[in-house]
């Protein structure tokens, strides 16, 4: 659930032309210079290997031995890999950029259009205050459904994206 915001964002700044771009101190999202991602060196990172380690005895240890040993998996997380990292550090340059976005932007731009969505996100006090209450159409025509014609319709609603669920 949490990263679907994450998602919804990324893919709507995106989309939509967004050019407010924010580096963050520990992960630059793109070259300042030329735009172009900063991916780094490709190929397959042979520090990890442990070569102390014979491949056919144990090749995961063989392959990953030194990252398995200098590696430990952060306090607030159950486990941590590159994929788990980017993820992580994706999270961390989309929020950067959403927290960038200025609450006074033009009406109708894309930045204040993608800011008002994050703020939205935000104001657990307007979710709280508000409580099922935007729901509830959809909730209703859950309700009322009665076909599997019914249902096929419903399912075809995007304010309802029951195919995600």
């Amino acid at each position: 659930m949490h990263g679907r915001w994450v998602v919804g964002l990324f893919i709507a700044l995106n989309l939509t032309g967004c050019t407010t771009h924010m580096k963050s101190e520990a992960h630059a999202a793109t070259d300042s210079i030329s735009g172009r991602a900063q991916i780094g060196a490709w190929g397959l990172d042979l520090t990890s290997n442990d070569k102390t380690v014979k491949p056919g005895d144990d090749f995961y240890r063989y392959a990953d031995g030194k990252w398995l040993e200098a590696t430990q998996i952060p306090p607030d997380r159950t486990s941590w890999g590159s994929f788990v990292e980017l993820a992580d550090r994706a999270e961390h340059q989309i929020r950067t950029i959403a927290e960038s976005l200025p609450p006074d932007a033009p009406q109708g731009s894309t930045e204040q259009k993608a800011g008002d969505f994050y703020r939205a996100y935000l104001d657990t006090d307007a979710i709280e205050r508000n409580g099922l209450a935007p729901a509830q159409p959809g909730l209703q025509a859950i309700a009322a459904a009665r076909t599997h014609e019914q249902l096929a319709a419903l399912m075809g609603r995007p304010d309802l994206d029951l195919k995600s669920r």
